[in-house]
């Protein structure tokens, strides 16, 4: 089964029918001008089909894929997150162990509008971003529990 949407000038079209789960969006935009130019986008995963990064006390969280599941091992683990790599990438962060007597995990990503970091304190803390490429940065979309620092 495959779904389309207009966005704008972006026609999408999402399957929903992959044999190991997730989404694959493909996006057609026309451009404008009467040029007849034509840009096809490439496939993005959006979830389901890879398995989520485990992170267990400071590192880096990695753009892909979609979801990084973070366990603290004492407080303030730095965790690191670099740019995006198209416009549109997710990046979920979840606490998910660890996070007794004190500890922490402190995020910044390298670019970042909404803030500076996004500290997680508690199991299930989360932050849910998306890669803006007009600004070179991630924004927030949702954050659970967890405090951002601006």
């Amino acid at each position: 089964m495959i779904d389309q949407k207009q966005v704008g000038e972006d026609l999408v079209f999402v399957s929903r029918d992959r044999a190991f789960g997730g989404k694959v969006v493909e996006a057609l935009r026309i451009k404008g001008g009467g040029d007849g130019s034509v840009i096809v986008g490439g496939n993005r995963q959006l979830g389901g089909a890879s398995e989520p990064q485990l992170l267990s006390g400071p590192g880096p969280a990695t753009p892909q894929p979609l979801a990084t599941l973070l366990t603290a091992t004492g407080v303030g683990d730095a965790i690191t997150l670099a740019n995006g790599t198209y416009a549109g990438q997710l990046k979920v962060l979840t606490g998910v162990s660890g996070y007794t007597a004190g500890h922490t995990s402190v995020i910044t990503p390298a670019r970042f509008q909404d803030g500076t970091t996004i500290t997680f304190s508690a199991k299930f803390d989360s932050a849910e971003l998306i890669w803006s490429a007009s600004l070179n940065k991630w924004r927030l979309m949702r954050v659970t529990g967890a405090t951002v620092v601006a």
